[in-house]
């Protein structure tokens, strides 16, 4: 499977040059070993200058999580999948997963890094399934979701039919309105793009 996530970095990375930093189909960095835990019940291993495929699939692994959806968020914050030249900074990869990065406030620097990220990533995914109750939008219910933090903005009712899909809503938390499905991505429709984009990055690639 490794192989198969290197082979789609590779395919969708075709023609990409380096900028500050490598091309995500090239890139590598040092990964931390991460023990077992009630969100990632297998150990992950650590190692020394890994591929960004070793760690996304040692990731999933250990924590139970599709890599095809590690690979949609990649692309989803920071355009890591397709980026090029200018767009690949330290910046982007230091943030990778937006993991740690609410909106409004600074990222908390504690979860800087590309490894960091998918690792806390994935484990914060779980953990939205295994605890579905600590969290704001839930499965099975209409859960009223806003389409951006600022409450002038509107809200829309969304009924989530699955753990699956109330983790994305928990982990992104707005609707898109019908201005961003339209292409519209200015205001007030900037913030639920992000889980559109999800939707229509997932669909292409993934079917």
């Amino acid at each position: 499977m490794r192989a198969q996530i290197q082979e789609f970095l590779d395919t969708w990375g075709t023609g990409c040059r380096p900028g500050s930093q490598a091309c995500l189909k090239d890139y590598r960095t040092d990964s931390a070993p991460m023990p077992a835990t009630a969100s990632c019940p297998r150990q992950r291993e650590g190692g020394r200058s890994l591929a960004a495929s070793t760690i996304i699939w040692r990731t999933a692994q250990a924590c139970g999580i599709n890599p095809e959806v590690i690979l949609v968020t990649l692309q989803k914050e920071q355009g890591l999948i397709t980026a090029s030249s200018s767009r690949l900074t330290g910046d982007a990869y230091a943030w990778a997963m937006g993991y740690g990065c609410p909106d409004g406030t600074n990222c908390d620097q504690q979860f800087a890094g590309f490894d960091t990220q998918v690792y806390q990533a994935a484990a914060q995914w779980k953990r939205y399934m295994n605890e579905p109750f600590s969290f704001s939008i839930l499965a099975g219910v209409t859960n009223t979701i806003t389409h951006a933090p600022d409450p002038a903005c509107g809200s829309q009712q969304v009924y989530v039919e699955n753990r699956a899909t109330a983790a994305l809503y928990n982990y992104t938390p707005y609707v898109p309105t019908d201005a961003a499905i339209k292409g519209d991505f200015t205001g007030c429709n900037a913030y639920g793009a992000g889980n559109l984009r999800f939707y229509q990055y997932y669909r292409a690639w993934f079917g």
